[in-house]
């Protein structure tokens, strides 16, 4: 073999080893390449679950605090917990309805009709903001409009307790006191413990002189180890009408200073010389028919 023609072989030998390396080469990237794309898709797709989980783990969090500290009683911060979460879930309809709780129980009447009727806007048949807006409506003292609105509820859900308890409390502010009575007993012919019920027939036995139960009913709440000043001051109440003033005025100064408690049993007396005037003028108005 010539010298001129070794040279050649070997140029060839040395051209195509190159090539193959650069073949080689670029099919190596072009693998890692692909390679490289589809484990930024699958780091991506991963990232992406990971950030939902962690919003939903988030959200649930502030959810569990929000039900929580508006049981503790910490109001305030409870209105601002659910806020955020309606920033974050404007349409799901049961934020709206507790920040519309958290509101009715500060005395923001206002808003919180707001809040339930957005949520009512977002669910028409959300029977929590129908709950809701007929209590704002209760505490509003629209009384009427409350029954009314109850009475709507009870129609769909005719078991519901707290709108009959409702029902019944918009009654007896009307002064319709023996249908109001009927409905707490309904209540506690399912549910005999039941503490709203058993408070609210109390009081509303005491408005209408039937004092031997309704004290009897105050006086074993008053006696229960969780009971609550209301509890109190509604058999303080029942004493008062009565016309047992030094009972009355014991039970009451448990949560009221002594100035509350007379000021208290001054208006109660004159509830109960008002009552008495009417018994008697029915009274004599019957022995004139007789």
């Amino acid at each position: 073999m010539s010298d001129r023609r070794a040279v050649s072989i070997r140029k060839y030998k040395v051209s195509s080893f190159r090539l193959c390396k650069t073949w080689l080469m670029i099919s190596i990237a072009v693998s890692l390449g692909g390679c490289a794309s589809t484990l930024n898709t699958a780091g991506n797709s991963e990232t992406r679950k990971i950030a939902s989980t962690k919003k939903k783990d988030d959200l649930g969090t502030l959810k569990r605090v929000a039900v929580l500290t508006a049981k503790a009683g910490d109001l305030g911060r409870a209105e601002n917990v659910y806020s955020k979460l309606i920033e974050l879930e404007p349409g799901l309809a049961s934020h709206h309805v507790g920040l519309g709780k958290v509101q009715l129980k500060q005395g923001k009447i206002g808003s919180a009709k707001r809040s339930f009727a957005y949520a009512a806007s977002l669910e028409p048949q959300n029977m929590s903001a129908k709950l809701g807006n007929a209590q704002a409506l209760l505490a509003q003292r629209d009384n009427s409009a409350a029954m009314h609105a109850f009475n709507n509820l009870l129609e769909v859900q005719p078991s519901n307790v707290k709108a009959l308890i409702g029902y019944g409390v918009s009654l007896d502010n009307l002064k319709r006191h023996n249908e109001a009575q009927e409905i707490y007993r309904k209540v506690l012919s399912v549910d005999a413990n039941n503490r709203s019920a058993r408070n609210n027939l109390g009081l509303s036995l005491a408005l209408t002189g039937g004092f031997d139960e309704a004290i009897e009913l105050l006086t074993e709440l008053t006696k229960e180890r969780d009971s609550i000043p209301r509890f109190r001051q509604n058999l303080a109440i029942a004493l008062a009408l009565s016309g047992d003033t030094k009972r009355a005025s014991s039970m009451a100064a448990v949560d009221l200073s002594r100035d509350q408690v007379a000021e208290n049993m001054r208006a109660l007396a004159i509830v109960r010389e008002q009552k008495q005037a009417v018994v008697d003028k029915a009274r004599t108005a019957e022995g004139a028919n007789g």
